[in-house]
């Protein structure tokens, strides 16, 4: 998991570390984009070690959601023409076969 320490200062004026959460970082960048928050870039708020793990950390998601996606689209393709097969007097087989249209073109796009 993906962990940072920003450096905030505690009443008396020390610089105290404390655990940030990704999506604070993010909000914090934005507001400090708007010049309504204390920090004035966000390489301040990261350091190389931990962009790049975020780097590394989303490739692998979007890797893995991309693989999912193909697989569903796959599995979906294959079970509308098997319900297409059973099915061949359905009330809804328009819809049915317009979504494999659909998905069809899907994958027809990616190659």
């Amino acid at each position: 998991m993906l962990n940072a320490t920003l450096w905030a200062q505690n009443p008396a004026g020390r610089d105290k570390p404390r655990l940030v959460s990704p999506a604070e970082k993010v909000k914090e960048t934005v507001l400090s984009r708007q010049g309504k928050a204390g920090r004035d870039t966000v390489l301040r708020a990261y350091s190389i070690n931990e962009l790049l793990e975020y780097k590394d950390f989303y490739e692998r998601e979007r890797f893995r959601l991309e693989s999912e996606r193909v697989f569903l689209r796959e599995k979906g393709i294959s079970d509308m023409e098997a319900f297409l097969a059973n099915h061949p007097k359905s009330k809804i087989l328009d819809k049915v076969i317009i979504r494999l249209a659909e998905l069809y073109y899907e994958k027809a796009l990616e190659n």
